[in-house]
This record gives structure tokens, sequence and C-alpha cells, in this order.
């Protein structure tokens, strides 16, 4: 076994090292090379991390981020604009609106949102000139599918994005078209506010299931022309899917008709899908005791009746054209305006006026309904006349406020 003062320094150094390296039990010159290589390293590392973080975007991916960022706030103009321009002029702006709103229907897309742009191709020395590709995620929240997560890979020149109809939805690829199926699932029951059963059954066979709740419960029906048709499948629906049309079937359409599902389809691949979810059973306002009393006391007369509570101003009846020729409620104010004139005996029911179709009260400009005249208080209270009431309205309040 070695021994001497040099053998005993090495143990007590192991020793104390628990059997690790220690600098110190380097000789000199190792101590020198290993600290010459550390600081070699650390400076290497901090540079990296000083280039990634100064590292400015090139060219190609600011044009990108400035396209991304426009196609989130669905500014599709700024977007065609930033078209290189032999695109620009093969694609009009109407066709280059249509494909994004084609995609955001189909997905029933209620937002768009873009991440940091990536350039992921880079151009090569001696090469001709192509298009750099720049990689953008693009998450997609919608009403039916959940959130669609991918990217889109955008060519960029030197004079703008090289776009294609592609380019208008992720998981896209060239020559393939965003498309869904989808299914409603039943509708759900209409109670009124004790919980007797107004409307139930699905579409197919919706009934009113208590005497009297027929006048209020409304009817379905199918989509009628392009407009509504679109407007319907831009909720994720079939088009063909029956909708409320009048009563409560229609004013609770959204809470009743539940949330579609299906699959969305890029080509022939599936990219997402969901299940129909019914809705709950939803309880209105309604009392049906309130509704059928409301109905027998209009009876076959040409009026409406509607009962609210004045505590809440919840709806417990509506009937004749309270429900189904809904007025302008200025004209329900006005019979406050004229009673508050006649009670500070400013007018008589008799007191007319100059015959005015239009005129500026206070800086405001006013004008009879379908341009009428009508002379005497007591007409003008009964009709849809403003000029003569809001007149009285601020001689009113003046009179008020000087008591």
């Amino acid at each position: 076994m070695a021994s001497g003062p040099g053998a005993n320094s090495a143990a007590r150094a192991g020793r104390r090292l628990g059997g690790s390296l220690r600098f110190s039990a380097l000789p000199a010159r190792g101590r020198a090379s290993l600290w010459l290589g550390a600081t070699f390293f650390a400076l290497f590392a901090l540079g990296v991390s000083v280039a990634a973080l100064t590292a400015r975007p090139t060219t190609a991916e600011r044009t990108a981020e400035v396209f991304s960022r426009a196609w989130a706030r669905s500014d599709y103009r700024a977007m065609h604009d930033l078209l290189e321009p032999r695109t620009r002029a093969r694609t009009d702006l109407r066709e280059f609106r249509e494909a994004y709103e084609r995609a955001r229907a189909t997905s029933t897309a209620v937002a768009t949102r873009a991440g940091d742009p990536r350039q992921v191709s880079h151009p090569r020395v001696g090469a001709a000139r192509r298009p750099l590709d720049v990689e953008v995620a693009i998450s997609v929240p919608t009403r039916v599918f959940d959130t669609v997560r991918g990217s889109v890979l955008l060519p960029v020149s030197e004079r703008g994005v090289v776009w294609s109809k592609h380019l208008a939805f992720p998981h896209l690829r060239r020559g393939e078209r965003l498309s869904r199926r989808t299914k409603a699932p039943p509708r759900a029951p209409i109670t009124d506010r004790h919980g007797t059963t107004i409307v139930s059954g699905p579409a197919s066979d919706r009934q009113a299931r208590t005497a009297g709740a027929e006048s209020i419960a409304g009817a379905l029906e199918r989509p009628r022309g392009a407009k509504e048709e679109r407007a319907i499948y831009r909720r994720g629906f079939p088009v063909r899917t029956p909708q409320g049309v009048s009563g409560l079937e229609s004013m609770l359409e959204a809470e009743v008709a539940g949330k579609p599902g299906g699959v969305l389809r890029a080509g022939d691949r599936v990219i997402a899908s969901s299940g129909p979810r019914p809705a709950r059973r939803v309880t209105s306002t309604v009392d049906l005791d309130l509704q059928g009393a409301s109905d027998r006391a209009l009876g076959e007369r040409q009026g409406g009746i509607a009962a609210l509570d004045a505590q809440t101003g919840e709806i417990r009846a509506l009937s004749g054209l309270a429900f189904s020729a809904p007025q302008p409620p200025g004209s329900t104010f006005k019979i406050v305006t004229a009673t508050a004139a006649l009670e500070a005996r400013l007018v008589e029911p008799s007191t007319r006026f100059p015959v005015e179709r239009r005129a500026t009260v206070e800086g405001t400009r006013v004008e009879n309904s379908d341009g009428e005249a009508w002379e005497a208080i007591s007409s003008r209270a009964s009709r849809s006349e403003p000029l003569a009431l809001v007149q009285l309205g601020i001689c009113a309040a003046r009179r008020e406020g000087r008591r």
C-alpha cells in the first residue's frame, strides 16, 4: 500500500468529498482547463439565449402575422390586400370573403385565434426565389364541435401571401373541401311557471298538452328561402330542421332547440366530432290560468291583451295582437304622456293642433308614423302620431319642474 504525505492528503480529500471529485483534488493544470471549459460553455449558452431573445421576425413572418391577425378580426379586406399581386388579380374580394365565411358557417365557428407565425422553410443559395412557408397555429371555437385546433402553412413571397382556398381553415389540404353532417337533438318541453306542460314532443310531432295552451305555444316550420336556411345552417342544424316561427316556440327557440352533433370533415378525413345534446325542460313565466282568462276575455274581437307582473316585469299572459303583432313600446307610453297633459290641464280631449307631419322639437327631428297628420288630441293619443304628444310631454315636464 502506498504511504507518505501525498497519499495521506489524497485520502483525507477523498473522505471529505465522500468519493466525489473536488477542484482542489485536481492538479493546478487540470483545474485551469476545467475552469476554461466551464467558462466557454457558460458564455456559449448565454450567447444562444440572447440570440433567441433578440431574434427578430423575418419579413415573411411579419407578413404572416399581419395576415393572421386580420383573419382573427374577420377583416377580409385587409387580408386580401396582403395577397401577392398575381393571386389578388385572379381572386376578387367577394370570392375571397366567401371562402372564409363558408368555412366559418360549416364549422359553426364563433371566433378565430391565431398564434405566433414560424417560418419553416428558408431560401436556398443560388436557387430560384420561391415563396417561404410560414406556419401559423389556428384555434377555432365552435358552437357544435368545441374548439378545432390545427395550423395553416402560408406561402409568403417577397410581394405577399400566395393564397389558395384550402388556407381558409386549419387541416385542409390543397383541393380538399370542408364539410359536415349533423343531427338535431329532440326539442325540450316548455312549461308554465307552475310546471304544467304547455307544449312537448319531437319537432315532427310537437303538440300543446294542456287545454288553452294552443294560443301561446306557437308553431314550427321548416326554413323558407335561402336566408333562413343559411341562418339555421350557421347554428349547426341541418337546413331542413323545423324551427319556432310563432308563440313560445319562437321566443324560446335558442333554449329549446338544444345543441346539434355530428362530424366535421376536411376532404374525407374527420377532424372533429360531437354528439347531439338535448336541452333541458324550459320553464316560462306564463301562467296558463291567466292565459286562459285572457283568451276568453278577448274572444273573437280584434285587439290584444298583455298581462305582466308589475313587480318583476315577467309576462303572465299574451293574447291576440299582443303576441302575434307586437306594437312599438313608445305607443304604450303615449297613454302616460297624454294623461299627464290632461291632468296638468294643458289640453282638453277636443284640443286641436296645427296639421303637421314632421317637426323639430328641441333639436330632435320627429316624424309621424307613415307621414300621417291628425288634429285632435283624442285622435293623436289613440294612434301612432307622436308630434303633439312629444310637445305636450315637454310642456308637462316643465310645469312639473316648476312646482
